[in-house]
């Protein structure tokens, strides 16, 4: 297994609970309030995606009625301190509002890590062997969570290469397993084979 460890920066404090003590991390950030009702699911949709380019953190949207019982979004916008007069200008400029709640906040953090594992695929053809990625709490012995894109990556190679159809959600939890085996090879059966015996139990 390899481990990778994704750098923090800002101020350190520590966090004891019990005998377990790690590192938190914090940034100055905001909580941008905004309450719209004149944008479609489709401006939205790609406002999300413009915010995300300008480093905004997250950006939460959440259906509502506006005044005079207008459907309306309210969007929860995490940015960071550095780009709080970005996000401002563009909700101005590019959205056409007038007006938001700005909410100063400290974005709280542990380190993590991304681990990167070789596994092994047995399809009805051959068996493969494919890096996937997982993260976990860099100080914490705790369940290492495979990651979405990794495994979006080896559900195509699967099908594109070996013709081998499997849910993702199926995939995401059978890579989790292996992720978290103590064993230093971890085959995931995926043929017919094992798939009719496990659907005969």
């Amino acid at each position: 297994i390899n481990e990778i460890c994704i750098s923090c920066t800002g101020k350190e404090q520590n966090l004891k609970n019990g005998t377990l003590q790690m590192k938190t991390y914090k940034k100055s950030a905001a909580l941008i309030l905004v309450q719209v009702d004149h944008l479609t699911g489709e401006f939205l949709g790609a406002a999300r995606e413009q915010l995300a380019a300008k480093g905004v953190i997250n950006v939460q949207m959440l259906s509502c009625l506006t005044k005079k019982a207008r459907p309306g979004h309210i969007l929860l916008i995490d940015a960071p301190e550095e780009r709080i007069e970005e996000v401002e200008a563009y909700l101005v400029k590019d959205l056409g509002v007038s007006g938001w709640h700005r909410i100063p906040t400290e974005h709280v953090y542990v380190a993590t890590q991304i681990i990167e594992k070789k596994l092994i695929f047995r399809t009805d053809s051959a068996d493969v062997e494919i890096d996937v990625f997982g993260k976990k709490i860099k100080e914490a012995q705790v369940h290492i969570r495979p990651e979405h894109e990794s495994c979006v990556q080896v559900q195509k190679k699967l099908y594109q290469e070996f013709n081998c159809k499997i849910p993702l959600r199926e995939l995401e939890k059978k890579i989790a397993e292996a992720l978290n085996s103590q064993g230093a090879e971890f085959v995931i059966d995926l043929s017919h084979e094992a798939n009719s015996q496990t659907a005969a139990e």
